[in-house]
């Protein structure tokens, strides 16, 4: 982390979480008096971004299939096409599980499905490929947009949009 976003955290103003939580797999070091032990919390405690930096923001729930945490662009995916737009760490969107996805989900950084459980072949495949993952979050498609940033903590079986510039 830099000096700034450090700060940032520290003093509860907006930050950019996005860059932060793409770095959360790095090394965190940070020597301060005693401080660090909060900034961790911060770091690790998604909750604490949407509450005290970026405002309230609609929290969405599901079913965890396979836990972990993932910050990305949503792909909404009807079908699988060659066609489709998405980079490896994108989180896929989908109505439900088609095992078509599977050369999708071996890039995704998440997983969530509007219907199913945690034994449907989509759930499984995530465990496979331990890709986080949500099933059975309702019928949001229409709430996100395609290329959205959204977080997801399937451990806390919760995703949201990232909005930090409070808009």
């Amino acid at each position: 982390m830099t000096p700034i976003e450090v700060n940032n955290l520290l003093e509860n103003k907006p930050t950019d979480i996005i860059n932060i939580g793409a770095r959360r797999h790095g090394m965190l070091c940070f020597f301060d008096g005693g401080r660090s032990s909060i900034l961790t919390d911060i770091i690790f405690n998604p909750h604490h971004f949407t509450t005290k930096a970026n405002g309230a923001n609609q929290r969405y729930t599901g079913r965890c299939a396979c836990k972990g945490f993932s910050v990305g662009q949503v792909r909404k995916i009807v079908r699988y096409s060659n066609s489709i737009d998405f980079n490896k760490g994108d989180i896929i969107l989908c109505k439900e599980g088609d095992p078509d996805l599977i050369p999708l989900i071996k890039l995704a950084g998440g997983i969530i499905s509007e219907q199913g459980g945690v034994t449907c072949h989509v759930a499984i495949i995530a465990r496979e490929f331990n890709i986080p993952c949500l099933m059975g979050v309702g019928s949001v498609s229409d709430d996100f947009a395609d290329g959205e940033l959204i977080i997801l903590d399937a451990t806390e079986e919760i995703f949201y949009r990232n909005r930090s510039d409070n808009a």
